[in-house]
C-alpha cells in the first residue's frame, strides 16, 4: 500500500501510469484525492494525524497485491520522497481511512450534490481545471468542490457543498463538462432517476429510442420501475428537459421526484 502526494490532478495520473507499468497486474486499487483543503476536514472529522510531512495539491493511493518485494521494486516507479508505505494489515488500514472516511466528512460538512462522473485519463486535468469555474458560474462562488475518485476507472466523485439541494444549476453545469470532455455521466451509479434528464448528454437519439424499445418490450404498460432511465411525465420541475433527448413518456400518469441520494 503506498500513499503519496503528487503536484496536480494531472501528475497523479502520471504517476499511476508508471506505477501500473512497473508492476503490471500487481494493483488491486487506485484512488485519488484532488482536494487538498478538504483532506484537512476528512482528518479533523475522522481523527486522523497528517499522513505525510505537509498539505500537497493532490494525493494517489494504491493497493498493490504481492509480496514484500513488490513494495520494493515500487521504488523503480518513480514515487516522490514524501510517500507512506504500509505492508501490514492496520498500516493499510490507517492509510485507506483517508480516502474511506470522505462521505462521512462531507455530510458532517452539509448537504451535497453528489455526482459521479467518468473521463478519459488524458481529458481530467483539464475537467478538473475547469470544474471549479463552471460551479461558481452556476451557484456561486461560494461553493466548495471536493473531488476523489477511482483514478485507473477515471471515475471521479464530484461533490458541492453550498448550493440548496433542490437547486440542480450545478449538477446541470457539472455533468454537461464531464460530457464535453469525452466522458460519461453515469459512471458507476448509473442514471436512475436523479439523472434521467440528462440522459442524452452520454446517448444519442438512436441509443435512447433503442434502449426505450427494449424497456417497452416486457412492460408496454410502463410499470416497470417507473421513472427509472426514462421521465415518465414532465413536472413543472423536470419541463426543463428536452423530451426527445432524454425519453419522456407522454401520457403517463405516474410523478416521479428526482433524489439528491444514491
Amino acid at each position: 500500500m503506498a500513499y503519496c502526494v503528487c503536484a496536480s490532478a494531472w501528475s497523479s495520473i502520471w504517476m499511476f501510469v508508471s506505477c501500473d507499468r512497473t508492476l503490471a497486474s500487481s494493483f488491486r486499487r487506485f484512488a485519488a484525492d484532488c482536494d487538498p483543503a478538504f483532506c484537512s476536514a476528512v482528518r479533523a472529522a475522522a481523527r486522523l494525524p497528517l499522513p505525510l510531512g505537509r498539505a500537497h495539491a493532490a494525493y494517489l493511493l494504491a493497493e498493490i497485491a504481492g509480496t514484500p518485494d513488490h513494495a520494493e521494486r515500487l521504488a523503480a516507479a518513480g514515487l516522490p520522497a514524501d510517500t507512506a508505505v504500509a505492508l501490514d494489515g492496520p498500516g493499510c488500514a490507517g492509510l485507506w481511512a483517508y480516502r474511506e472516511r470522505h462521505t462521512e466528512a462531507i455530510g458532517a460538512a452539509g448537504i451535497p450534490h453528489k455526482l459521479d462522473v467518468t473521463l478519459p485519463l488524458a481529458r481530467i486535468e483539464a475537467s478538473h481545471g475547469q470544474l471549479g469555474e463552471a460551479v461558481a458560474a452556476a451557484a456561486g462562488p461560494q461553493c466548495q468542490v471536493i473531488v476523489f475518485g477511482h483514478l485507473g476507472a477515471g471515475n471521479l466523485h464530484v461533490n458541492v457543498l453550498g448550493p440548496d439541494p433542490d437547486d440542480e444549476a450545478v449538477d446541470d453545469a457539472v455533468l454537461r463538462l464531464a460530457a464535453a470532455h469525452g466522458g460519461s455521466i453515469p459512471a458507476e451509479h448509473v442514471i436512475g432517476r436523479a439523472k434521467a434528464r440528462w440522459l442524452h448528454l452520454s446517448r444519442s437519439p438512436a441509443e435512447i429510442a433503442a434502449m426505450r424499445a427494449i424497456r417497452a418490450a416486457p412492460g408496454p404498460s410502463r410499470l416497470l420501475n417507473p421513472g427509472v432511465l426514462f421521465i415518465p411525465v414532465c413536472s413543472s420541475r423536470l419541463a426543463r428537459a428536452d423530451p426527445a433527448a432524454t425519453g419522456v413518456m407522454p401520457g403517463s400518469s405516474v410523478t416521479v421526484a428526482a433524489s439528491r441520494r444514491r
